[in-house]
């Protein structure tokens, strides 16, 4: 019995020579992932996502986050236009495999770079998270972008040299290179999280300057809660991808023929879901792009909590105490001033005095009116007072003349009771007197 270079054997029965073939579980999964419709709708899924990654970074503003996703995101996005290649080209030509292994090829390294750059860049996110919600404010620069940038920069030639270069001895130094990578990721990652969590339990009730402004500034201490989370989890869209590549240098026999091929398998299957589980976590766990995806309802609330009030009168020392402290209040003014901030703070000023006015002069109207309708109400008090009076004069002088002629039984006041002249039933003391 004879191995060639795949997993199929040539057994020999006396005179007849058979292929059997005994395909291991990932290469039955990466045949389906790369070859059928399902691999096909969960491309389409990771494409949707994408776009909406590159959308969200049109309206994020002054975030280091945008700079540390983004440089995930440009490998990413080449591995993805790559993966849709490779869909393309074994629908199209099945049977030209030295062209598909190019595509297979630089679609492994594109993808090997992202997790890469995803792995270097955890450790400085974690810190301007630590930093920004310590001190409160954010330096957001070129200083923000070039460190992301060089370690997308690194990654792209390591992991080319481990899949291009023909020599064995060079794409296993490189290999090490990115297992050591990885490593020292992975205790800065561990210490950097013991120090955030340090940070965000000693600075809770801290009371500092900010960019009242900024909603990332505002909401630094929260941030750094999920930038927490998110270091614990995402390192597990690239946990099996790691695995291999240990396996492939410590662990795998390179004459071994059928050991190096289930391992590229493997990592095939392992870097296909990289890209969907990444893009998830990202938009489930961190509040820049999970709130541009739900169409600005955070920053919404946020202006509720910065009113026009705020914008206006910033030499107020009340209007920016975030203490619920019983602490004496301490003045937090704005900084990272820029001249639109300040036509912002003076549109908001005439704003509010222009209110103001229309209130007091609504208040003045009312005020007015009121007035007119108590003198109006005296009036017409006094008129009725005034015909009640005139009315009870007449009645009294008819009555006094029946009673000079002697007839009481045209008396016009005997048969009126007793209320139409103020007086109750229990006032008649003379039967003889309610005339009169």
């Amino acid at each position: 019995m004879g191995q060639n270079a795949s997993f199929c054997y040539n057994v020999t029965r006396g005179k007849v020579i058979t292929i059997e073939c005994d395909y291991p579980w990932t290469y039955t999964m990466e045949d389906l992932l790369y070859r059928s419709p399902l691999g096909a709708f969960f491309e389409l899924v990771e494409c949707l996502l994408l776009g909406a990654m590159w959308f969200c970074n049109i309206f994020i503003r002054r975030d280091f986050a945008e700079a540390f996703l983004s440089s995930v995101a440009v490998p990413l996005s080449l591995s993805t236009v790559l993966k849709l290649a490779c869909f393309a080209w074994n629908i199209l030509f099945p049977r030209d495999e030295l062209r598909g292994w190019i595509i297979n090829i630089l679609y492994s390294v594109t993808v090997t770079s992202a997790q890469l750059t995803l792995m270097q860049g955890l450790p400085a996110y974690l810190y301007m998270s630590m930093k920004m919600a310590t001190s409160r404010k954010q330096d957001y620069g070129i200083t923000t972008w070039l460190p992301y940038a060089f370690f997308m920069l690194l990654s792209f030639p390591l992991s080319g040299v481990v899949y291009l270069m023909a020599e064995p001895i060079y794409s296993k130094v490189a290999l090490i290179a990115i297992i050591a990578i990885y490593l020292v990721s992975a205790v800065v990652i561990l210490i950097m999280l013991g120090l955030c969590l340090a940070a965000f339990i000693c600075f809770s009730g801290s009371n500092r300057e900010m960019d009242m402004l900024d909603p990332v500034v505002y909401d630094g201490r929260s941030r750094l809660g999920w930038a927490v989370l998110y270091a614990l989890l995402i390192p597990i869209s690239a946990a099996g991808s790691i695995f291999c590549l240990v396996s492939l240098a410590y662990f795998i026999n390179d004459t071994s023929d059928y050991e190096v091929l289930s391992n590229e398998m493997a990592t095939r299957v392992w870097s296909f879901f990289f890209g969907p589980i990444f893009l998830l976590l990202t938009f489930l766990i961190l509040p820049s792009y999970r709130d541009v995806l739900l169409c600005g309802c955070k920053f919404r609330k946020f202006t509720k909590k910065v009113t026009i009030a705020e914008l206006a009168a910033p030499h107020n020392p009340q209007v920016f105490s975030t203490s619920n402290s019983a602490s004496p209040i301490q003045p937090i003014h704005i900084i990272n001033d820029t001249p639109q901030k300040k036509r912002n703070r003076e549109a908001a000023k005439k704003y509010r005095d222009k209110k103001d006015n229309l209130i007091s002069q609504l208040r003045e109207q009312n005020e007015t009116l009121m007035a007119l309708l108590k003198q109006k109400e005296g009036e017409i008090q006094q008129l009725r007072e005034e015909k009640e009076f005139q009315w009870c004069q007449c009645l009294m002088t008819q009555s006094r003349v029946v009673q000079m002629s002697g007839n009481n039984t045209t008396d016009p006041i005997a048969n009126l009771p007793l209320e139409s002249f103020g007086v109750g039933p229990s006032e008649e003391a003379n039967p003889s007197e309610q005339h009169y």
